[in-house]
């Protein structure tokens, strides 16, 4: 590929709800500037961004793609995300190297859940948006319809700079409303004709202009002015001060066409030339000098110290090991030594891609701002610096969210044990809202995503990827025991088998310590029990603690006395009396009022003023205690105490309730005291599985 200066570079992402063609509009600009030769259809998985097995098999995007194009001269950067929110951490890394958004939505169905969010996550992310209303062909489509849409929910500051001539099976072209011109297009869209407005659109075209007038008057004062007084205001003020309105995220364009036929493409093109900004006119990025501990900026300059950063990685058969990266400043040649920032590891840098898909073009440099492709980097991961020895530098890290929902996996053999291990730190690398863990007490390996679609998605990858067999087991709450009153028993082990014996004694009082933990106190006077078999009881007593006594889980918050016991001068040991210790602890523990905890987990649930009903009634239902309500912004903030048994499917639950708009956050808190059902429940599911041996 061809080597393009910053200021000829435009990188945008994709963004949109599920299913209003992001994919394919990426198809359709490859498709005009020649990229590919026919444009790819989901249902027949050839689109270029959609390559994954996975992609291709559920017809939806689940990875960022990028797809890198030269259009008049230009260099575009598509960065293709998916619609779901479930991979929102795919979308926080495209956010992360765009220098502006492209919002799609459905011409048929306007302002979804999935647009309410990618417009905030773009506003987080201070980027300029573009709305793109797609579909325009289909029936029920409504571009007026959808520009209201637009105004009430997201923002009224956008103008329309491409309108539609007619509508679904009617619709052949757009006018541009700021340059007041038609557009009509050839069958296979490549071909556009530039003409005057016919006559019937005429009214259409004054009414967007008028409205593109007053968006324009309201990102610059002196024009306002202008405006107010009625006086005539010149193409060229309209233009400098839209340029300015949308490069500052004061006023979002919103153009139209149908990807699917390849309409309205070259208009949005000529647009994100003319009004987008490149990598160099956007705001310097915040960094650290790691030699100098101190705060830096980098403006996309060639001529600053290098940098770059990783802000994608991934392994594919087929692809190797990709780190995708973005210039932050300097110029990217192959064969240089970059220090990783977070590792302070040298990479070499070897040969420099562009990739289209899962095609790779080799590029003898990339400049201050574009995004590449480099293979094989020995110790670097999604959020890495790359820079110059010289001044080691280090760009913010993507904050990704934390996981939402978790299930337990085995292997399905021997074999496959050490396989899945591989499989699964691999993909917790890839992708940072994929968590593995351990959970020692159970000896459960816990996977944790954003959802239900994810983690399945991620075991289709385990199996397909990697060729690892593996099955879901059921994922167990870490329940506590204790107790409620104090209580004394004896724990005495005795047993003769013809030689030396085994003999231990020691006499427990078991006391609660709410809050305390485990304390163990030595009050034996007179040698009774030998200074060297205390630490044997102890030693027997927290083994015991730690296996659970009547449900099979760890005890908390006991104080534990040994206060008498006896020995035998030959037939004593410290085994002997770590079983005594054991035995003793059970013996009190049976009669001082044991009872079960719970793990109880805060949580916010922030949902629009609308749902509060609905998913208050359901906190409660799942034993949720509400501590609190708050406004943020158009949305309310639900502050509740909830067991851990109830919120392991929540995410789905609250999605379901809400159409996709609430979120949550969740931390553990506290145990308290299980219900009595529920302790009933574990005790005798303990009690079955000890007959058993299970």
């Amino acid at each position: 590929m061809k080597v393009f200066k910053t200021e000829k570079i435009r990188n945008m992402c994709t963004l949109g709800h599920s299913g209003t063609g992001k994919t394919c509009l990426t198809d359709a600009m490859l498709y005009n500037t020649g990229s590919i030769d026919r444009l790819g259809k989901s249902d027949a998985g050839t689109l270029t961004c959609d390559f994954d097995p996975e992609e291709i098999k559920r017809k939806t995007s689940i990875s960022t793609a990028i797809a890198p194009f030269e259009y008049k001269d230009h260099k575009f950067n598509v960065l293709d995300t998916p619609g779901y929110d479930e991979y929102i951490g795919e979308t926080l890394k495209a956010l992360k190297a765009a220098d502006f958004a492209l919002l799609n939505l459905s011409a048929d169905a306007g302002v979804e859940v999935g647009t309410e969010k990618a417009f905030e996550y773009a506003e987080n992310a201070k980027l300029p948006i573009i709305f793109f209303v797609n579909k325009i062909d289909k029936e029920n489509s409504d571009f007026d319809r959808v520009y209201d849409d637009i105004c009430s929910k997201l923002s009224n500051k956008v103008l329309a700079v491409t309108v539609p001539m007619g509508k679904a099976a009617g619709f052949k072209g757009v006018i541009n409303v700021i340059k007041m011109k038609s557009y009509s297009f050839s069958a296979d869209g490549k071909t556009v004709k530039e003409d005057a407005i016919p006559a019937e659109y005429n009214d259409l075209a004054k009414k967007y202009r008028e409205k593109l007038i007053e968006a324009a008057a309201e990102a610059d004062e002196d024009l306002a002015m202008k405006y107010l007084e009625g006086q005539e205001i010149a193409d060229t003020e309209v233009q400098k001060a839209l340029l300015t309105g949308i490069r500052e995220g004061i006023i979002f364009p919103i153009l139209t066409g149908c990807a699917l036929t390849n309409m309205g493409i070259q208009p949005l093109l000529d647009f994100m030339i003319e009004f987008m900004p490149n990598p160099s006119q956007r705001p310097s990025v915040e960094c650290v000098n790691l030699k100098t501990d101190a705060a830096e900026k980098r403006s996309f300059k060639d001529s600053e110290s290098l940098a770059i950063y990783i802000f994608k990685s991934f392994g594919e058969a087929g692809l190797g090991d990709l780190n995708f990266f973005k210039v932050m400043s300097g110029v990217l040649t192959p064969g240089i030594d970059l220090v990783n920032s977070r590792s302070n590891q040298s990479e070499r840098i070897g040969t420099l891609y562009s990739l289209r898909g899962k095609i790779r073009e080799d590029v003898a440099e990339l400049h201050a701002g574009d995004i590449g492709v480099i293979v094989k980097l020995k110790a670097t991961k999604t959020s890495d610096t790359l820079s110059d020895s010289a001044c080691k530098l280090e760009f913010p890290r993507i904050e990704f969210p934390e996981p939402l929902y978790s299930l337990a996996i085995l292997p399905k053999t021997k074999d496959d044990q050490q396989k899945l291990s591989t499989a699964l730190s691999k993909l917790a690398e890839e992708d940072p809202t994929f968590k593995v863990h351990t959970s020692a007490e159970f000896s459960q390996t816990i996977i944790s995503g954003m959802g239900e679609i994810h983690v399945e998605m991620m075991l289709e990858k385990i199996k397909r990827k990697y060729n690892v067999g593996c099955e879901m087991q059921t994922l167990r709450i870490p329940y506590r025991e204790t107790i409620r009153k104090t209580a004394k028993a004896q724990g005495k082990f005795k047993r003769q088998s013809g030689g030396r014996g085994q003999f231990g004694d020691c006499h427990l009082e078991l006391r609660p310590n709410v809050g305390k933990g485990f304390e163990f106190i030595d009050k034996i006077v007179g040698g009774v029990v030998p200074k060297q078999y205390i630490g044997p009881v102890e030693k027997g007593v927290t083994g015991k603690m730690a296996e659970g006594v009547i449900a099979g889980y760890p005890v908390i918050d006991v104080a534990v006395t040994i206060y008498d016991g006896s020995y035998h001068e030959v037939d004593s040991s410290a085994q002997a009396f770590e079983v005594a210790g054991s035995l003793g602890f059970k013996n009190a523990f049976a009669e001082a009022d044991a009872y079960l905890l719970e793990p109880i987990y805060s949580i916010e649930v922030i949902v629009p003023e609308s749902y509060m009903g609905d998913i208050m009634g359901d906190l409660n239902s799942r034993r949720g205690r509400i501590m609190g309500m708050e406004g943020k912004g158009k949305n309310q903030v639900i502050k509740a105490h909830v067991p851990l048994a109830e919120l392991l499917s929540y995410v789905t639950n609250l999605r379901s309730l809400t159409q996709g708009r609430g979120s949550f956050k969740m931390t553990f808190d506290h145990y308290e005291e299980a219900p009595a059902n529920v302790a009933q429940q574990l005790i005798t599911e303990y009690e079955k599985a000890k007959e058993t041996g299970a």
